[in-house]
């Protein structure tokens, strides 16, 4: 044995060599695969964090855009776009105006409820104590006095004209009067006793002419 190493010595040393070059080698993959197990746990947490901050801004997102829905309408319930102030200062009284009025009527009870809107638009707060509609509701107030001045004018025009020798009384009902009977449903809620007086006055002196207007009221 001992010959035959001396003998092949050589090969002997050549495979020692090899050994220790794959010891080598061997030790450098552990130490890159023990560097890829520490940056895989690296990546895992962080996946783990993304995937936990990703949820919650996906709960933030959703409570955003459900405040941000409530608030739309809320501005829509406590505001007065330009088109409806203009169709209220108009001097005609058309369909655009009531429209307008009936809007209007919307807005004085939704920014005078003294409790939290039904449609949680207002959340948990009472719409007249909100910043918003203690700044509008005066501004709502001229423009409701406006249009019950105009309202009246309107409906005392109109009965003048059903006193009048001639007169087809029952297109200027359908026309000029039934059709706009929610603006005298807007003078019973805004202004009751004039709305009382305009009924008592005119069915009193017209009778049933003029009562077929104020029957549902």
């Amino acid at each position: 044995s001992v010959s035959q190493y001396m003998e092949n010595k050589q090969q002997v040393l050549d495979l020692h060599n090899q050994i220790y070059d794959c010891d080598s080698v061997l030790l450098r993959m552990q130490d890159m695969l023990l560097g890829f197990q520490s940056d895989l746990s690296g990546i895992s947490e962080e996946i783990r964090y993304l995937q936990e901050e990703s949820f919650s801004m996906n709960i933030r997102l959703k409570n955003r855009r459900i405040a941000e829905e409530l608030l739309h309408h809320f501005l829509q319930n406590s505001s007065v776009t330009p088109e409806v102030m203009t169709a209220l200062a108009e001097n005609t009284i058309d369909d655009e105006f009531l429209e307008a009025v009936v809007d209007l009527s919307n807005k004085l009870h939704f920014t005078q409820q003294e409790k939290p809107a039904k449609d949680g638009s207002s959340l948990d707060i009472a719409p007249v104590t909100t910043k918003a509609s203690q700044l509008l509701l005066p501004e709502l107030g001229k423009l409701r006095n406006l249009c019950i001045v105009k309202i009246r004018e309107y409906f005392t025009l109109q009965f003048g004209l059903l006193r009048k020798p001639k007169t087809n009384v029952q297109i200027l009902q359908q026309n000029s009067l039934i059709k706009y009977a929610p603006l005298y449903q807007f003078l019973r809620v805004e202004a009751p006793v004039m709305a009382e007086d305009l009924k008592t006055v005119y069915v009193e002196s017209m009778g049933k002419t003029v009562f077929n207007l104020f029957k549902n009221y």
